[in-house]
């Protein structure tokens, strides 16, 4: 019998398992190996094949070592569109982990990944309160060793042909990576180039190739109407219709058609309530009410469709909802959460129709407290159907046209309480700055005509006032009872993003602390109404963590509450639904429905089903957004618009449209008379020759060059003077409020 030859993989492992093993480079690998000099350049293929497995990890200055177990984590890479990304790791009290795009390896946004810890992304802090300069920060950094399991199993993109192979450019700006097609299905045959498809990914069998992949279905020509929002149903697996037996049990639902239930309903149909939704609305899933008692005192009711009523636990109805997890709005359309028959019909508070709601009734003090409440099942019959719009043109200029003078009393105390309530939150804590918003116009072929900034935030605050209100008071009541229930918490930053958010606030201009939510109410307040607010109120949010459901309770940092859940959106959460059972049953002082594992699982779930969704949005706005600078390009409107520094990269100045929000690059190239260099934080850049700085912040005006509707991207170019001078943000003196 021949004596055992280790391969060379076995080698290399055995040899970093000794007690007295450093990490070393390849070459001296090779040398203490005694590696014969025909077979070193295997030794970077083992180490490479090695490394995509998990196995050995390379450190920095390109040194390679087993994972060490204490800086090994697992966790959900989340990709940004300029490249780098962050990998959140499994245990709630570890912090991001920032991963550069040359540390990505094969790894795709929304991937399950192994990374090994790598060191630190040195920053520069800003000033303290007492105008120290601090130490730099330090924010842990990885590289991805090992894909453990893809986010996505398909993706839709544009299939590009040349003579000697074809690929997919992903149509989600999250996904960087091209797929080379290594195959394309029978029924995609018809697949040509700059063809939307549809690409099933493939193992990849070798670290560092391409992504491969299989053609499965052709979607049509890029340009025909209708067929990049089909490619953003196809990425996120996200499904307009419902399956057969969903949509029959739907049908066999009525309105209050179960007079049995009644006896337990409270009868409010002579009271006056009313629904406000947004103009384009097809279902109202929350009504308002509103009384001022002699002693001060306001009684609010807030009236929520009773899902619960008809959908049963365990339900065909129930299942698919709840492996939906959540409604998803794209910019054309909506992917409901539940059959439309159900959602726009038997459960839609529609005015001036009997139907059952569930009912929070808060005694409020002339403070903003709530005292007293009581939650029940009601049989409402709402008088009216407004939309924000109107409620904004009335409480603005007060008119109202064509509604009753009761409902209009009503909406004058509703703002003076709506008033109150956000005054009590700014004083607890709450953060209220908020992100501009745009929402793209299209005509009747789906195609965008304009783009416009949302408005009627009063009306919406008003809104948002009410069922926070009544959110938050239901979740005190479950708690109270100890009842399983999902609760919706955000957690506050950490250290390292505190630190973030005073370097990119630093690189602003702004040197004041940030360490507290107040800091961060004060910093948004005193910018408030300048051209760079977007950027600074952007500084502050992105590094902040995500709001995520859980089955414990935790105080939620964004609104300073200590008891938080989502109660008041059943048609379109699956988390209020859950919610609406515990509560029946804690109002029939019943037994809890759900187990905490059970309520653990479905949060997971449903928070996995929100982020997917909200990229889904996000998506279909980019590409929209994309078509509509390509023909206003077509059409030689290619501006000035007004443009502000976001961020920076090599090849040049990330800029965002102040009036659409629109991102773009200003290459370096076409700034004339000069050759730039940015600093390693990325925020700012400096000429060589004319020694002008670039900062984050800045404003210019620029015109549009291209447009890249494959990869959605746009390049600008300065016009007139470029650069406007530094508009740094002004901080004004301090406004407290009462």
């Amino acid at each position: 019998m021949s004596d055992f030859i280790p391969s060379l993989e076995r080698r290399l492992y055995d040899f970093m398992q000794r007690t007295d093993y450093r990490p070393m480079k390849q070459h001296e690998l090779v040398r203490a190996l005694n590696v014969a000099a025909g077979k070193r350049r295997d030794v970077r293929k083992a180490l490479k094949s090695m490394e995509a497995q998990g196995q050995i990890v390379c450190l920095r200055k390109n040194r390679w070592a087993l994972p060490d177990d204490r800086k090994v984590l697992t966790g959900e890479l989340s990709v940004h569109p300029d490249g780098y990304g962050f990998v959140t790791p499994g245990e709630r009290d570890q912090p991001d982990i920032f991963i550069g795009p040359r540390s990505m390896g094969t790894a795709l946004h929304g991937d399950r990944v192994q990374l090994a810890l790598t060191g630190a992304r040195r920053r520069r802090r800003g000033r303290r309160a007492d105008n120290r300069k601090s130490a730099e920060s330090a924010q842990l950094s990885g590289k991805v060793v090992r894909v453990l399991q893809r986010g996505y199993k398909q993706l839709a993109g544009l299939l590009k042909v040349t003579p000697h192979y074809q690929y997919v450019i992903p149509d989600n700006p999250r996904i960087q990576q091209n797929v080379r097609v290594e195959s394309i299905a029978p029924e995609a045959r018809s697949a040509d180039d700059n063809h939307r498809v549809v690409v099933k990914l493939l193992e990849q069998d070798k670290p560092g190739a391409a992504i491969p992949g299989t053609v499965i279905e052709d979607l049509g020509p890029a340009d025909a109407p209708g067929v990049d929002m089909l490619g953003v149903l196809r990425s996120h697996g996200l499904d307009e219709t419902f399956p057969d037996k969903v949509e029959q049990a739907s049908r066999a639902l009525r309105p209050c058609a179960a007079p049995a239930d009644e006896k337990r309903r409270r009868d409010l149909r002579k009271e006056l309530l009313f629904t406000i939704d947004p103009e384009d609305a097809r279902d109202y899933d929350d009504a308002v009410s509103l009384q001022r008692r002699s002693d001060s005192h306001w009684e609010l009711s807030v009236h929520i469709a009773d899902v619960a009523a008809y959908v049963e636990p365990e339900s065909t109805i129930d299942k698919e909802a709840r492996a939906r997890g959540n409604s998803v709005y794209l910019v054309d359309r909506v992917i409901t959460m539940l059959p439309r028959h159900l959602t726009e019909e038997v459960c839609s508070l529609a005015p001036n129709t009997d139907r059952y709601a569930h009912t929070v009734r808060m005694t409020i003090s002339p403070r903003g407290k709530v005292v007293d409440y009581d939650t029940f099942p009601s049989l409402i019959r709402s008088s009216a159907r407004l939309n924000y719009e109107q409620v904004q043109a009335f409480l603005v200029d007060g008119r109202m046209d064509g509604i009753d003078e009761s409902v209009c009393a009503m909406l004058k105390d509703m703002h003076k309480l709506s008033d109150i309530l956000r005054r009590k939150r700014a004083r607890n804590g709450s953060i209220l700055f908020e992100m501009p918003e745009v929402r793209c116009v299209l005509d009747k072929d789906g195609e965008p005509v304009d783009i416009v900034p949302r408005k009627a935030y009063t009306a919406y605050h008003l809104i948002e006032e009410f069922m926070l209100a009544a959110n938050q008071t239901v979740a005190r009541c479950i708690a109270e009872k100890g009842y399983p229930a999902v609760y919706r918490i955000h957690e506050p930053p950490d250290e390292e993003q505190w630190e973030r958010i005073a370097t990119d606030l630093n690189a602003l201009g702004i040197n004041a602390p940030a360490q507290t939510r107040a800091d961060l109410n004060d910093i948004a307040e005193s910018v408030a109404g300048e051209p760079a607010a977007h950027i600074v109120n952007l500084a502050m949010l992105r590094n902040l963590k995500r709001a995520v459901y859980s089955n414990e309770r935790a105080e939620h940092f964004g609104l300073a509450f200590s008891h938080y859940l989502h109660f008041t959106s059943p048609i379109r959460r699956y988390a209020d639904l859950i919610v609406h059972r515990v509560l029946k049953a804690v109002e029939r002082n019943e037994p809890a429905p759900y187990s905490g594992e059970e309520i653990r699982d479905t949060a997971e779930h449903i928070t996995k089903t929100e982020k997917e969704a909200d990229d889904a949005e996000q998506e279909s706005i980019i590409l929209k957004r994309i078509d509509y600078y390509a023909a206003r390009l077509d059409a030689g409107d290619i501006g000035p618009y007004r443009a502000l520094v976001t961020s920076m990269t090599r090849r040049g100045l990330l800029v965002e449209l102040v009036d659409t929000l629109q991102r773009g690059l200003v290459p370096f190239a076409l700034i004339p008379r000069d050759h730039y260099d940015i600093n390693e934080a990325r925020n700012r850049a400096v000429g060589r020759h004319t020694r002008h700085a670039w900062h984050i912040g800045d404003l210019l005006d620029v015109e549009i060059v291209r447009v890249d509707k494959a990869r959605k991207l746009i390049d600008f170019r300065p016009v007139g003077s470029g650069a406007t001078g530094r508009e740094k943000p002004r901080r004004r003196k301090k406004n407290r409020r009462s």
